[in-house]
């Protein structure tokens, strides 16, 4: 006996929404997941061009993404970027908004995107985003070093920039890992809860950039959301309104630099202050782009986020930077 016409149709609109889940739910992985080319990492030297290549940290399987750029040369060392995507991205959505990899060409350096771990991916920062048995700086140090096994490293210029939750992370890099990481940069994230805890072995210099226009900035978020994102339904600490310069004031204090800061020569919608005359020329630097939601300065728009300004472009920037900022001391083990 034939089905109804109404069964029929009951049948085919169910088959669509399951057809439907399951592309939002391969989309959800493929964005907020592990990047799919670590399900195939290399093994052996490292090659010019992307490959992914899994370790174990903490006794985790973890994974990064590499690129080496097209005049690699193995006899030659080669500066390093690590680059840490936000929370609930992953290393390969990094590396379609940050466009690093022009860059690298151009001047000849490394780029890592390493995965965080978890899901939604995130980078183990607390409260809200805490994992606590999962220790990614030890992660990005066992990285280093696996890095430099399979490829000619500079160890004097390894260098860390992070966005959002990845930008968190980065802080807390600069705080911890001062020893191996040379300098840093961060977008849009910092770790509050490493405002006054922060004891680097060194002057580390740091690059920020900060939209006026983030959405995400003071937001709050229902229990049930937060509970869907797998994070801590405990209220956030509440930061002062000027948290921002708090933070810079610190680093700048910490780097021995001269007060007051310096301001920024305009760029477009962006401007900002440069603490100098800082110990081993440490200097300590914010960028605030006026219109700028949560993205990468110079990189696509994301999704529900906002506008992304192009007069500058945080990569160019940040790689000027680090160019000029070696590590002065030997790199620690």
């Amino acid at each position: 006996m034939r089905p109804k016409f109404g069964q029929r149709v009951i049948r085919v609109v169910l088959l669509f929404l399951l057809g439907l889940s399951l592309l939002l739910a391969v989309a959800a992985y493929a964005s907020a997941g592990p990047s799919l080319a670590c399900l195939t990492p290399s093994t052996g030297p490292a090659q010019a061009g992307i490959s992914s290549r899994a370790i174990v940290s903490g006794g985790r399987r973890r994974c990064y993404l590499l690129y080496l750029p097209a005049g690699y040369d193995p006899s030659r060392p080669s500066p390093v970027v690590f680059a840490l995507h936000g929370f609930a991205g992953n290393a390969a959505g990094l590396r379609s908004v940050a466009v690093w990899e022009p860059v690298a060409d151009r001047e000849n350096f490394i780029v890592v995107y390493p995965d965080g771990s978890s899901f939604p991916l995130r980078w183990n920062i607390g409260p809200r985003a805490n994992i606590p048995s999962v220790d990614d700086v030890q992660f990005i140090r066992d990285a280093i070093a696996d890095l430099s096994a399979i490829a000619s490293v500079d160890r004097s210029r390894i260098f860390v920039a992070g966005f959002s939750n990845g930008g968190q992370m980065t802080h807390r890099i600069a705080c911890r890992l001062a020893g191996q990481v040379a300098a840093v940069g961060v977008v849009d994230g910092f770790d509050a809860g490493m405002l006054d805890a922060c004891a680097p072995s060194r002057p580390v210099p740091i690059m920020a950039f900060f939209g006026s226009a983030n959405p995400l900035a003071g937001a709050t978020y229902p229990a049930w959301f937060l509970r869907l994102m797998n994070v801590s339904t405990e209220p956030e600490p509440t930061l002062p309104a000027n948290a921002i310069d708090l933070w810079l004031e610190r680093w700048a204090a910490r780097n021995g630099c001269r007060m007051p800061a310096e301001p920024l020569p305009p760029a477009g919608n962006a401007g900002g202050i440069r603490y100098r005359g800082c110990q081993d020329d440490a200097d300590v630097v914010l960028y605030w782009i006026q219109g700028q939601a949560h993205a990468w300065p110079g990189g696509p728009a994301l999704p529900l986020l906002g506008e992304s300004v192009s007069d500058i472009n945080a990569s160019e920037i940040l790689w000027a930077f680090f160019r000029d900022h070696p590590m002065r001391e030997s790199p620690q083990p």
